[in-house]
């Protein structure tokens, strides 16, 4: 993939950071939201899964912990972040559809983030 993908929404972050929302889809089966979404970061590193998190639930106004990040697969050498977000209304079905693994990572980003 050479050119920008089309996106259905973007974000500016900063100079150095875009976040495009190329997929933005409400499941109404498990009741949440799944966006697909790529990080164009040229000249900077991968943002953590905790940066992501707390740019989506700004723009999406919910709260930080219902927010998870599935996955960041960074393009070697592009710059360029595809990641895959889930956005709940109730931490309730957060925790009964989130496997086991993407809940301990989703804790410890957050413990970091406000622990010390």
């Amino acid at each position: 993939m050479s050119a920008k993908p089309e996106a259905v929404e973007r974000i500016k972050v900063s100079e150095d950071l875009e976040l495009l929302i190329v997929r933005d889809f409400w499941n109404p089966l498990i009741r949440r939201r799944e966006l697909d979404i790529v990080a164009v970061h040229i000249g900077k590193g991968t943002p953590s899964r905790s940066e992501i998190r707390d740019i989506i639930a700004r723009r999406l106004g919910v709260d930080p912990s219902l927010v998870v990040v599935r996955k960041l697969e960074t393009e070697f050498g592009i710059g360029r972040t595809r990641i895959e977000v889930h956005v709940y209304k109730e931490l309730e079905r957060l925790k009964a559809f989130e496997p086991e693994y993407i809940l301990k990572r989703h804790e410890a980003k957050k413990e970091e983030a406000g622990g010390e």
